[in-house]
């Protein structure tokens, strides 16, 4: 039989050692150094469903998560590089509808 030491959501988190720095950060949220504030946003940006719901249950913590949320949201934000990637795609699938229902008219 498997046994575990690891107890709490440490037992069922995706990275409980992301987590619980990311806990730690924003527990001190507001007076973060600028090279701390880039790593709260990597966290946040990469937490998974579960580790989101895990976070979430954690009222002060999910508060100055969404507060962090606000006062960044260029972190959140899709690059230029991607929104032209999709540009692209969404032409691209256009024409390719385009092509096929001239192909099949004729």
């Amino acid at each position: 039989m498997f046994m575990t030491t690891e107890t709490g959501r440490a037992r069922v988190a995706d990275d409980p050692d992301a987590l619980a720095r990311l806990d730690e950060l924003l527990t001190a949220y507001p007076d973060l150094p600028p090279s701390t504030t880039q790593e709260v946003g990597i966290l946040l940006k990469g937490l998974g469903p579960l580790d989101t719901g895990l976070l979430s249950a954690n009222a002060a913590a999910w508060a100055k998560a969404e507060r962090f949320r606000s006062d960044h949201p260029a972190i959140f934000r899709a690059s230029w590089k991607l929104r032209l990637l999709w540009f692209a795609l969404t032409i691209a699938f256009i024409l390719f509808v385009v092509l096929l229902w001239d192909v099949a008219l004729d």
